[in-house]
Formats: C-alpha cells, structure tokens, sequence
C-alpha cells in the first residue's frame, strides 16, 4: 500500500469515526439531558464517574494502543441492533431505564464493531464501570433496600440480646422495655454499598492485572461496607 492509500484510508476512518460519534450522541442526545439533570440538578455524586472511567482508561493506555484492531463486524452490528432495539423501546414507552441500558450496550457494541473482541476485553471494567454513572444501580439495587434492613434490624437485635438486653424484634422494628426502634431506609447500607463499589472498581482496575483478583477486590469492598453498616447500626 503506497503513502497516499495509506492517508486516503486513515481520512476514510476518521471521517468514518467522526459520522458514527455525531448519530451517537444525537440518537442519545435526549438520554444525556436526563443524565445531566439527574447528576446536577439531583445533586448526584455520578457524574464523577465519567472522570473515574477517563482516569482508567488513560493508566492503561499504553497496553491499550499495543492491541492490533480487528473490528467485529457481525457480532458488533448484533448488539448494535439490540442497543437500539433497546432505545426504541424506551422512547415509544417513556422508559428512561431502557434508554440508560441501551446508551451501555451500544458503547459496548461501538467498541466492538470499530475496534473488535480485544479491546472489549481490555475495557471490560471501564466499560461496565459506566452503568454506575445512570440512575440503573440505584433502581436495581433499590430491590435490595428491605432485605438489607432487615438483615441490619437481625444482627442489632442479636448483638443487643448477646449483651444482656432485653430486645424483641419484629420485621425491621425493635422493641425495647421503653423504647421502640425502627431501622431506617439510611440504615440499610444501600447507598454506602453503591459507594463502595464504585470506588473499588477503578482501584481493582488500576492496581491488579487479574480478573478474578479484581472481582475479589470488589466482592471484598461489598462486604466489607455491609459489615461497617451492620457495626454502625449496632453502635447508634
């Protein structure tokens, strides 16, 4: 291939590149405004996310560029198809967890049909780390709120019967000879479970080259926030 075929096909991609980053982000367009007034005008910590995922991306960059492009056309078009698949579902029904999903898979999809199976690979962990910067762990997790306190409500009552009181409890209340407790939505460990995984997950990443090392690291994060809370119901 001589010089000029060479810069004629590298035009040909950066042009190519720069037509599928403008459909992106107007197809998305309306999931980014929710995005921005669910990071800003809700006063969440998301947005922070992004920064973490930019940061991740630039420490591996130099095992990053190493890696020989093999664009996957058949099975990036698939999931592009369900991404969007996803988007229209979302639109026609009003849902913004659907559009949220879709803006992840076709990420997922883009890098895999530009870039192919390798980086997919390579970028697993920023990649899935962007599902954290939508309202989606929040909604899913939201599931887990009652079994928690529940859970937090279980292990306060036997701490406080272990050590001589007088307790009796009754799904997520306390009862007391004077005094009755409730265990509060706060006291379900939600958020500091959202908290922890989202700070382990870029440190598992950064850190450790292995993939069952990282998901040790994050199961240990998980658990370790959800003893701390069970200490500090205890406690209060």
């Amino acid at each position: 291939m001589t010089v000029c075929q060479e810069k004629s096909s590298f035009s040909l991609q950066v042009i190519l590149f720069f037509c599928i980053a403008v459909l992106f982000f107007y197809a998305y367009a309306d999931t980014f405004k929710w995005l921005w007034h669910y990071w800003i005008k809700e006063q969440n910590w998301q947005f922070l996310v992004f920064v973490a995922f930019l940061y991740m991306v630039w420490d591996q960059k130099d095992l990053i560029l190493q890696l020989k492009r093999k664009p996957s056309l058949i099975s990036g078009s698939a999931l592009l198809v369900l991404g969007s698949a996803l988007l229209l579902s979302g639109e026609v029904s009003g849902t913004q967890a659907l559009r949220e999903l879709s803006l992840i898979v076709s990420i997922f999809a883009l890098v895999l049909l530009l870039f192919g199976l390798n980086y997919v690979k390579k970028l697993f962990w920023p990649l899935i780390y962007l599902v954290l910067m939508t309202s989606l762990p929040s909604d899913l997790l939201e599931l887990l709120r009652e079994p928690l306190k529940l859970i937090s409500a279980t292990v306060s009552a036997d701490v406080l019967q272990s050590t001589g009181y007088a307790v009796y409890r009754e799904g997520t209340f306390l009862y007391l000879p004077h005094q009755t407790l409730e265990v509060a939505d706060t006291c379900s460990g939600l958020n500091q479970l959202i908290s922890s995984i989202a700070l382990a997950i870029p440190i598992a990443y950064t850190m450790l080259d292995s993939f069952w090392k990282r998901v040790f690291i994050i199961i240990l994060a998980v658990a370790f926030s959800l003893i701390m809370n069970w200490v500090r119901v205890v406690l209060i």
